[in-house]
């Protein structure tokens, strides 16, 4: 990109030394493992090189394409067929894109680093779908449930719903899910962080608030 050469196919597959041969999974079902994790790496190559600004305008040229057809986890015992399709990659790195945005990056990369530096998980220990949940809630904290068995195990998207509520009051919720995502709001006063869910939450702004304005998240707009 830029003045800098790019071989994106060697670059995804010299991710895989990490994610795909250090860190591996047992079944087809989880695959999204080795491409998603792998392909997010790819986007980040947009950051190191082009800065946030073309590393958020790679991740909207790529999420705006993915279909939710197929669930991101295939059925245990998946074969090749069954568990292999566009999604593992995209859709995958999207929900890799979304946990940095919900952790924020003091967090998420040095969870990723020991997540692919925990023997436990590493070289000759197989891992699954389930590991890389149990991992990350356990490292950060948060119950983070919801947000997995929404993008990784069902093709369902959050519908965000804004009601103008008065003159400078707004609510906005996210309708078919049952848990609470944060969600930056760019208000007439700047960016503000809110918990959205099926509650209505108010925001004040003199302008339409814009939701998620980076895309940090997948929902129906």
């Amino acid at each position: 990109m830029g003045k800098v050469q790019y071989d994106w196919l060697l670059h995804h597959e010299l991710g895989h030394e990490w994610f795909g041969n250090k860190v591996s999974v047992g079944d087809w079902a989880d695959m999204w493992i080795h491409e998603g994790l792998t392909a997010y790496g790819d986007w980040l190559f947009y950051w190191e090189h082009g800065g946030p600004e073309a590393y958020f305008t790679k991740v909207k040229s790529e999420s705006k394409n993915i279909p939710h057809a197929r669930p991101v986890v295939g059925p245990i015992n998946s074969t090749e067929e069954q568990a292999y399709h566009p999604e593992i990659y995209t859709k995958g790195a999207m929900v890799i894109h979304s946990l940095r945005g919900i952790l924020g990056d003091e967090i998420f990369f040095p969870m990723l680093k020991a997540f692919a530096s925990d023997e436990r998980f590493t070289y000759q220990n197989q891992v699954n779908t389930n590991d890389f949940i149990e991992f990350v809630q356990a490292y950060s904290g948060k119950n983070l449930q919801g947000f997995f068995d929404l993008y990784l195990y069902s093709t369902e998207l959050p519908r965000l719903k804004v009601s103008k509520k008065g003159k400078s009051r707004y609510s906005i919720s996210l309708q078919g899910i049952a848990f609470e995502m944060p969600l930056e709001v760019l208000t007439s006063e700047g960016i503000q962080r809110i918990n959205a869910g099926p509650k209505e939450v108010d925001v004040l702004s003199t302008t339409p608030p814009v939701v998620d304005p980076s895309g940090w998240m997948m929902m129906k707009r």
